[in-house]
């Protein structure tokens, strides 16, 4: 029984691949409606079969906007509760657009630290606490440290708003 879901899984794949479709210019006609069909049955996800499953996009994270100002100068937390580091900035990268908070660790008073990034979209924000999801101060540590570049990232402004995901 448990081959049946891996088989129709194998079908649907082979079926939407670009390479292995038919190339026959004849319209596709969906085929008509049974007069009576059975009532679809859950599968082992909980899904009724027959609801259209795989088409169903996953549900985008909601977000808010904050200013850049109101993360700098605060303490981020890792995933486990643990101190992370202090946020410097926000940077945006000049490839791809991608949007990090500039985390110090270490040091004195703020000195001295080693900086590391953070991708925005990887913290949550729950009342004043600011949490970098999925990090520990190890997997922080073990990311390469930041080093301001011009040409690599773009310090934004106080003034800039960034999207955070709500937390869930």
């Amino acid at each position: 029984m448990k081959i049946l879901p891996f088989a129709l899984l194998a079908a649907a794949l082979l079926i939407n691949h670009p390479s292995l479709a038919q190339t026959e210019s004849a319209p596709v006609r969906p085929a008509a409606p049974a007069a009576s069909s059975p009532k679809p049955e859950a599968g082992p996800s909980g899904l009724k079969s027959g609801t259209g499953a795989m088409a169903v996009a996953p549900a985008t994270p909601s977000t808010r906007q904050i200013t850049v100002a109101s993360l700098t100068e605060k303490e981020i937390k890792g995933q486990d509760g643990s101190d992370l580091g202090e946020i410097n900035g926000v940077v945006e990268s000049t490839a791809d657009k991608k949007t990090y908070v500039v985390v110090n660790r270490g040091g004195f008073f703020g000195f001295f630290g080693t900086e590391y990034l953070v991708p925005v979209d990887q913290i949550a924000i729950t009342g004043e606490e600011i949490v970098a999801k999925n990090m520990t101060p190890k997997q922080l540590e073990s990311t390469t440290p930041f080093v301001t570049d011009a040409a690599t990232y773009r310090l934004l402004d106080d003034t800039t708003r960034v999207s955070v995901p709500e937390p869930r």
